[in-house]
């Protein structure tokens, strides 16, 4: 028996801790690279983007406006010394010497407040609508960056299917040169055709890594994407009244123009109430020191004041012209842009009829009958009757025609996200 003792920890709960520690890094890990869903990614965005995190300070800053906008000024004190001998100032010899101190408040007549309370809730308001139109743009935004990835990782993987077409045409090539009955030719251009697709490929794989970075950017931080039947040939009818009733009731730009002409309305009204004058109350309290005829009684004044709009040819009428220009102004910018996204929206329905057409087009038809056209090339091609060349300009076609196929489900899904964020029904406030 050793005379060495094991230690109980360093010799059997160390390796233990080290697997639970290796255990826990790697479930960890693999939880952080686990590919989110389109929504979830949507949400995770919203909870992280930087933008919108200073939007949300804007609209808190807007809503600490409200309670000032409607409070009074501050009261004035006031504080004198009232009648003092220029021979000899003191207090006592004078009968009309005294000590004055005074307060004095400023008090708004005429619903001045109440306009001024609205034009800061119609500022707050604004600032949140701005703050949801924001966060339905980085939808929009995500989704279309989102399925401009789906398509070029589905392009990949169909660039993949004709590069192993070529490979194989390639191979037959070689074995065919072997044996005495291929061209040397006919092996530098599969390979040179080869070479195009793998070009083909990089620039695809480029194209993905800008696009991650995007989305990485509108997310405020890495996130994976599971993309994964995001281009699902789904198609929706839209009715384009009711379409065109949710923008009218729930567009953030509507909403905005809309409380920048209620804000326009406020201050239209303030500006003409501002001829109404302002009530100025004071109160003051004058103590007097004994003089030689003895005591003098203290006294108490109180004063109103009111100032006069004696300058309204230069100073109130301009202000309530301009008032008055900028309520017609916002008025006029609503309904020209309310035309603008109704206008939209009605493209947009005919961009989405035209999509799904195209992509049934090419799934029913196109697709099909390249299929067998490049199945007779091939055919062809192995019993000797085609060279190599015209079975890759049919494999090239086949390809093209099902990329555009692919752009077209890719194009009708964000044509769609559009829709759905000119009807502002995304996000709620």
């Amino acid at each position: 028996m050793s005379g060495e003792t094991e230690h109980p920890i360093s010799g059997r709960f160390v390796p233990i801790a080290g697997c639970v520690v290796a255990l826990a890094v790697i479930l960890l890990s693999s939880h952080a690279a686990r590919a989110m869903s389109l929504a979830d990614l949507e949400a995770f965005a919203i909870a992280n983007n930087p933008r919108l995190k200073a939007m949300e300070g804007e609209v808190a800053m807007a809503q600490k406006r409200l309670k000032p906008a409607g409070a009074l000024d501050d009261p004035r004190l006031k504080l004198g010394a009232n009648n003092l001998p220029a021979s000899d100032p003191n207090f006592r010899d004078s009968e009309m010497t005294t000590k004055e101190i005074g307060v004095s408040q400023m008090i708004p007549l005429g619903g001045k407040l109440s306009a001024r309370e609205g034009i800061a809730m119609s500022e707050y308001r604004q600032a949140r609508e701005r703050l949801r139109g924001e966060k339905i743009d980085l939808i929009t935004a995500m989704r279309a960056a989102s399925y401009e990835l789906a398509f070029v990782r589905e392009s990949i993987a169909i660039v993949n299917d004709m590069k192993a077409q070529i490979r194989l045409v390639i191979d037959g090539e070689i074995a065919a040169s072997k044996s005495g009955t291929g061209s040397l030719t006919g092996v530098i251009k599969a390979n040179l055709e080869y070479s195009m697709i793998e070009e083909e490929i990089i620039t695809l794989t480029q194209k993905e890594a800008e696009i991650l970075h995007t989305i990485h950017y509108l997310a405020g931080g890495e996130a994976t994407l599971e993309t994964d039947g995001l281009l699902a040939p789904a198609f929706v009818r839209l009715v384009r009244d009711s379409l065109e009733t949710d923008i009218l009731a729930s567009n953030p730009d509507l909403a905005i123009l809309r409380l920048e002409h209620a804000r326009a309305t406020d201050e239209a009204r303030l500006r003409q109430r501002d001829l109404i004058p302002d009530l100025d109350l004071g109160f003051s309290y004058m103590q007097r020191d004994s003089g030689p005829m003895g005591k003098r009684d203290d006294m108490i004044s109180g004063m109103a004041s009111f100032n006069l709009p004696l300058y309204y040819a230069t100073k109130n009428a301009p202000m309530i012209d301009e008032a008055r220009l900028g309520r017609e102004t916002a008025g006029r910018l609503y309904d020209d842009r309310r035309n603008e996204l109704l206008a939209r929206a009605r493209s947009l329905i005919d961009s989405l009829a035209r999509w799904e057409a195209l992509y049934r087009l090419y799934t029913a038809q196109i697709i099909p009958q390249s299929s067998l056209a490049l199945e007779s090339a091939l055919s062809r091609y192995r019993t000797g009757a085609v060279e190599f060349m015209p079975v890759v300009d049919t494999l090239r076609m086949l390809l093209r025609y099902r990329r555009e196929a692919l752009m077209a489900l890719k194009e009708y899904h964000t044509t769609l996200a559009e829709i759905k964020a000119l009807t502002g029904k995304e996000v709620s406030q």
